[in-house]
């Protein structure tokens, strides 16, 4: 059974990873934040439908999450930015949701993105394969 601590821990391991991958891709210049949010300036999110379906106002969130203001909570839900890691592991726990769930939109492109490159990567290993062996019958 995991602990409260431990399984923190692998949150916080699980969302690095979706991070790195994400920032992998984008270094190779498959992927980047224009792709992802189909040429808009804004990152898709559900903050504002969790926060009201949870009963919260802007200024509540922004009191439980120890923020001066509430101009924070309404950039992250406009999608102009993005909250940190720990406010987004935050917001999911006070939302009573996963982190995924936040940016599902988000999450559904970036697995577009991926499998798409994917598919290029298996296709050129699949053509090199064939290339060699037909090398190799002559």
């Amino acid at each position: 059974m995991l602990y409260h601590a431990d399984l923190f821990r692998f949150l916080i391991c699980l969302f690095r990873q979706i991070l790195h991958s994400y920032f992998l891709l984008s270094s190779l210049g498959k992927l980047n934040i224009m792709t992802i949010t189909a040429h808009s300036k804004r990152v898709p999110n559900c903050l504002r439908k969790y926060r009201r379906i949870s009963g919260y106002s802007q200024k509540d969130v922004a009191n439980v999450l120890g923020l001066k203001s509430s101009s924070r909570i309404s950039r992250w839900e406009k999608g102009e930015c993005f909250p940190n890691i720990t406010n987004l592991f935050r917001l999911a726990v006070l939302y009573r949701t996963m982190v995924d769930a936040l940016f599902i939109d988000l999450l559904e492109k970036v697995r577009e993105e991926i499998h798409l490159r994917e598919k290029e990567i298996f296709d050129v290993r699949k053509s090199h394969a064939e290339e060699k062996q037909s090398f190799d019958e002559q």
